[in-house]
């Protein structure tokens, strides 16, 4: 959730209008749907408060909680970024873009020669064989690729680049050799199980000749995007999901609690997640569990891979804890020259700070990045572009940041759009009175589709929130701390019991 907080402080405006024009809101009141006043008020404010995104030039409609946005956008991250933030607010049941993205004047030939560049350079897209053209800024891409997943990232790569309006995909799955539905069904199920972020109970998985239906209900429509994510598995021709419903009540059918996956169960799943995704899949990590904690050890040839194996290990169910241990050890090294001028214009051709003042500096393929940023957003996306190139072995993030409060607090970044919340330094905001952070966390917990703040009792004193009660999972518990954060609180305990649906483990091929 954004920060409310920051509203007041930077923008002026008092927390109460953030609710809405004379609106008062029951923030327990969680089986009672939202009014579309108050998300369309709610879409507003985060995205008035969302890092790279128009809200200004943006128009929100809101009818039976389908969001309708209309306006321009400099770039087409922005456009996108607009979009993911609205999936993530309680109530919201579909989104309709108008959104156009303006011409930026880059010729053609140049973004072409960026995208190609971009693909070649990444870990993820430079086995790739894909043909680009571009024709007034829209970008097509050809050629084929083994899974949905790859497919995703090249479209992630390219769109990243300035001068880039639209992606039209045209990258074909290859198919292997025919799968029963009956396998299919299996895998299929098997992911959405162990995706600690997907409510798998409320979900049904049916495979005819190929494609795959899912049925039944999820909190958000980016629980929808991510169940459909997840269904796309080797042999699956289509994903139909017009039976899979928002429904902001499915948080208060999760109340039974859980079975503890055991360890053994978790490394298979792990191993399979990591199949799965194509930055970690070429080094297959080896995997410890012990009483739910992890750690990853091997070797890969980018820190991206690494911190990616790292992050689908604490999106899985059932883990309590990662260390990572895995090495980066880059192939086919560049030069430290090389690799200086290839950050470099990596990072100038990056849509997020191309025009942030960033030095870089190369030494033994440890990159360093140094000069000063607007915000904490840029500062950490800058490493992330960074961390993404071949030959890189670390990034060190020297980057200052001029603005010390983060306008935003997701970190949407890549084709699986849970990376790290960034850090920042909270001791920077100013304090606010105890009861006004607490009513702002309530808030934050209302418009969050994770979590129930019905279930949730928030205590705040001298600026430390502690949160106790009931969530749904492990991710309801990261949330449910962003969104103490996001409230103004300058530290947060918790004392959250997760408590779930009772179901057996899915059983995992051997």
């Amino acid at each position: 959730m954004r920060l409310f907080l920051i509203a007041t402080l930077l923008l002026g405006w008092p927390l109460a209008a953030l609710a809405g024009n004379d609106v008062t809101v029951d923030y327990h009141s969680e089986l009672e749907p939202a009014s579309d006043i108050l998300i369309a008020d709610a879409v507003r404010t985060e995205l008035a408060l969302a890092r790279h995104v128009p809200a200004g030039h943006l128009k929100v409609n809101v009818e039976n909680g389908i969001v309708t946005m209309t306006g321009q956008s400099p770039t087409l991250l922005g456009k996108e970024r607009a979009l993911q933030v609205v999936k993530h607010l309680r109530g919201v049941r579909g989104v309709v873009d108008r959104i156009s993205v303006a011409s930026s004047g880059i010729p053609d030939g140049h973004v072409r020669t960026a995208v190609e560049a971009a693909l070649a350079v990444d870990p993820a897209t430079e086995p790739l064989e894909i043909d680009v053209t571009v024709e007034e800024g829209a970008v097509t891409l050809t050629g084929t690729v083994d899974s949905q997943a790859e497919r995703a990232i090249a479209s992630a790569v390219a769109r990243s680049i300035v001068g880039v309006r639209a992606i039209d995909n045209r990258l074909d799955v290859s198919i292997p050799n025919r799968r029963a539905d009956s396998e299919i069904e299996a895998d299929v199920t098997q992911r959405l199980y162990w995706d600690v972020r997907i409510p798998h109970q409320l979900i049904s998985v049916e495979v005819d000749g190929g494609v795959v239906y899912l049925e039944g209900a999820v909190g958000s429509l980016f629980e929808r995007d991510m169940a459909i994510a997840r269904a796309h598995v080797a042999g699956a021709r289509v994903v139909d999901a017009d039976e899979l419903q928002i429904d902001g009540a499915a948080r208060g059918l999760r109340r039974i609690s859980a079975i503890v996956p055991k360890d053994i169960d978790i490394e298979r799943a792990l191993l399979d997640v990591f199949e799965a995704d194509p930055r970690v899949a070429p080094f297959d990590p080896e995997v410890v569990v012990e009483m739910g904690q992890v750690t990853l050890t091997g070797t890969v040839d980018n820190p991206k891979a690494r911190k990616a194996a790292a992050q689908a290990a604490r999106n899985t169910v059932g883990v309590v804890a990662v260390k990572n241990l895995i090495e980066v050890e880059p192939r086919s090294p560049l030069s430290d020259a090389d690799l200086d001028r290839y950050v470099s214009i990596a990072l100038d051709r990056d849509v997020f700070v191309t025009d942030q003042p960033i030095d870089v500096t190369v030494d033994d393929a440890v990159v360093t990045l140094d000069g000063t940023v607007d915000t904490f957003f840029e500062r950490a996306h800058a490493e992330d572009v960074a961390s993404r190139m071949v030959s890189v072995r670390e990034v060190i993030n020297e980057l200052r940041v001029t603005y010390p409060v983060p306008l935003v607090s997701y970190a949407f970044f890549d084709w699986d759009p849970l990376l790290d919340h960034y850090a920042y330094d909270r001791t920077l905001v100013n304090r606010l009175p105890d009861e006004t952070i607490r009513r702002n966390i309530l808030r934050e917990l209302y418009w969050s589709p994770y979590v129930d703040s019905g279930e949730i009792i928030v205590f705040v004193k001298d600026g430390v929130a502690t949160l106790r009660g009931i969530v749904p999972s492990s991710f309801a518990v990261r949330d449910a701390i962003q969104s103490a954060f996001a409230g103004g609180a300058i530290d947060v305990q918790e004392s959250l019991r997760v408590e779930d649906i009772a179901t057996e483990p899915v059983a995992i091929a051997q």
